[in-house]
């Protein structure tokens, strides 16, 4: 009758009894060493594999939510500018808009006192009068010219002074645009002298107003950030993840959150590596908008799943040799030492090739076969 040969960890009687067995095995088996002579294949029954504690299990895909844990922060699409930044020197003059409160693009949210927006305006203004001049001038010897009162050159001569005053006038202009001033406000600051010394800090899209990095009479720097606003457009998340993370993440992968019922699809990916930390970012969009309830800036747990239709391979069913990956198959003539492709999925690995959906594998077990590969002659 034949008992089942149990190893523990701190008994080497029991190792010596294993290692017995299996040399009492092939020994024993005549066949099954000149079958091996001529092929790469194991031989070795369902009852002496249990012996062994050789475990072999069918190869599943892998399921969803199966893949490399990162973290990701949670932040507006890539083409549209959340955060709003003073253009200028200065201090907070006013808030327009409490927190929380939705604008359209445009909308003025604050104004900041500034010397720099104001030099600015009374450029605009003496280019502003100059051009107005320049105007009447050049009207008037266009009339004079067609009375022959002057000679044509009185009269091109002002023509070029209007041409340069135009330039002058739509380059201080440009300045004030930056600003926040339109032509309307222009006007208004030139006749009634509308946010003298101000400049106009407007919303750069629709959204909602969630962050104020300034309060009133707080200075301001150039560049420095000001307000953050929501859209309502779809969200995107960007994570920085290692080489070994990234293995496999191309655009149109798939990926998910630990606790949030949300998924993603990536759309970018960095191909060139930080020199210092060797990382690189991805960037996801939350589909079908589902991430309103996740605030910007929210760092969470993000699963970053293999291709689709990707095999589950456990790291147990993993050995490493001679600078490849094998796992062991079981068939109808033996079992086969397979090399595969396989791509980390946190604990365990994907393979989308070199191996079929039901195939069985050794998930345990697998250091026992790598020596009876190696004492039959295999590579080390």
């Amino acid at each position: 009758m034949n008992h089942p040969l149990r190893l523990t960890r701190n008994s080497r009687q029991g190792l010596r009894a294993a290692a017995f067995s299996l040399v009492l095995f092939l020994a024993l088996d005549p066949l099954a060493s000149a079958q091996e002579s001529q092929s790469e294949l194991l031989q070795l029954t369902e009852a002496n594999a249990l012996r062994l504690g050789i475990v072999f299990a069918p190869v599943v895909e892998v399921g969803s939510g199966q893949g490399v844990i990162a973290v990701g922060q949670v932040i507006a699409a890539p083409s549209e500018g959340s955060q709003l930044h003073s253009p200028v020197a200065g201090v907070i003059d006013r808030w327009l808009v409490p927190l929380g409160e939705h604008v359209v693009e445009g909308s003025l949210l604050a104004t900041v006192r500034s010397a720099d927006a104001a030099a600015q305006q009374r450029a605009w203004l003496a280019a502003d009068i100059e051009l107005q001049q320049a105007r009447l001038d050049a009207a008037r010897l266009e009339t004079l010219l067609e009375q022959g009162v002057i000679a044509s050159r009185r009269q091109q001569q002002a023509v070029l002074a209007l041409s340069k005053a135009e330039r002058d006038e739509a380059s201080t202009a440009q300045s004030l645009a930056i600003l926040g001033f339109d032509a309307a406000q222009r006007r208004a600051l030139a006749e009634e002298g509308t946010h003298s010394g101000l400049a106009l800090l407007r919303a750069p899209r629709a959204g909602r107003l969630v962050h104020q990095a300034r309060r009133a009479e707080e200075p301001v720097a150039v560049g420095d950030e000001v307000a953050e606003l929501q859209s309502a457009s779809s969200k995107w998340l960007s994570l920085v993840v290692s080489l070994q993370q990234a293995q496999g993440a191309t655009p149109g992968t798939t990926l998910s959150l630990v606790n949030y019922p949300y998924s993603l699809t990536l759309r970018q990916r960095d191909y060139a590596t930080d020199a210092q930390t060797q990382t690189l970012e991805l960037l996801a969009e939350f589909d079908a908008n589902a991430a309103n309830e996740l605030p910007l800036g929210t760092l969470v747990d993000v699963v970053i799943e293999p291709p689709r239709g990707g095999l589950l391979i456990p790291s147990t069913a993993v050995v490493f040799s001679a600078g490849e990956t094998l796992v062991y198959v079981q068939g109808a003539a033996g079992i086969e030492p397979r090399a595969l492709f396989l791509t980390p999925i946190g604990r365990d690995y994907s393979a989308t090739t070199g191996i079929a959906r039901g195939e069985r594998i050794a998930v345990r077990g697998t250091a026992l076969l790598k020596g009876m590969q190696l004492g039959l002659g295999g590579d080390s």
